[in-house]
């Protein structure tokens, strides 16, 4: 009788298991961001100031291209947890000096973001969680929050080198956290494979990149800040497979 009752057991923890892996979404995308971090910007906007003979001004890095995987497994109905890892890199207009040397601003944003999946139609249980046809396609919004580590680094290149016009090298990185609330929608193309369609912020509250507003100037600076906020404004597509 034991051993029947063991194997019961057994054969229900197998069948729960099996279905929340079943349940497993692994997504890849790709994205677009909107990138502003006002203090670097004010660097770059004093450097431009500051030498007025430039050919063609320095810009400042606002947009940037990524590429993004997540992992998430249901905990209970309407909600999933799970992880993301994202790349964004963005590099500004290249300033033009009179001597014909192109310089490049360049910052790139890696991030390891836990996350928390929440679909409020089938939280809500309305018609949509009942199996509506009308309502279901909303069954397939979410809508995410997380918390993660990033690991910023921000790069001055001359004519595609990394290094200063005194050959120092100019690749500076730093550390820090980041908050992240946005929405995704899945379009089904078969019972496990979605094309998905996202948006979302992502903040970082203190960014600090010690010594980037001097490799911008290429000289020391008093007055200005090398720790930053960061907001990143992403949309993006990508596919997403039910495993």
């Amino acid at each position: 009788m034991r051993t029947k009752n063991l194997l019961l057991i057994l054969c229900c923890v197998a069948a729960v298991n099996s279905t929340a892996f079943a349940q497993v979404d692994v997504e890849l995308s790709a994205a677009y961001s909107s990138v502003n971090a006002e203090a670097w910007n004010k660097a770059v906007q004093a450097f431009n100031t500051s030498r007025p003979w430039l050919n063609e001004e320095q810009g400042v890095v606002s947009d940037g291209q990524g590429v993004r995987a997540a992992l998430t497994i249901p905990f209970e109905p309407g909600y999933r947890v799970g992880a993301a890892w994202e790349l964004v890199t963005g590099a500004a207009e290249s300033a033009v000096f009179q001597s014909g040397i192109n310089r490049e601003i360049g910052l790139t944003f890696n991030t390891f973001t836990a996350l928390l999946e929440v679909q409020p139609f089938v939280l809500a249980d309305s018609a949509a969680a009942a199996g509506d046809p009308l309502m279901s396609p909303w069954e397939h919004l979410s809508v995410q929050v997380g918390f993660g580590f990033n690991f910023t680094s921000g790069k001055i290149s001359y004519d595609g080198s990394t290094e200063d016009i005194n050959g120092e090298p100019s690749d500076i990185s730093s550390e820090g956290i980041g908050l992240l609330v946005g929405a995704a929608y899945a379009i089904p193309i078969t019972d496990n494979v979605f094309v998905t369609l996202n948006s979302r912020l992502t903040w970082m509250p203190s960014i600090d990149l010690a010594g980037f507003p001097e490799a911008i100037h290429n000289t020391p600076l008093v007055g200005l800040q090398s720790e930053s906020t960061v907001l990143l404004i992403t949309s993006g597509a990508g596919i997403k497979l039910r495993l």
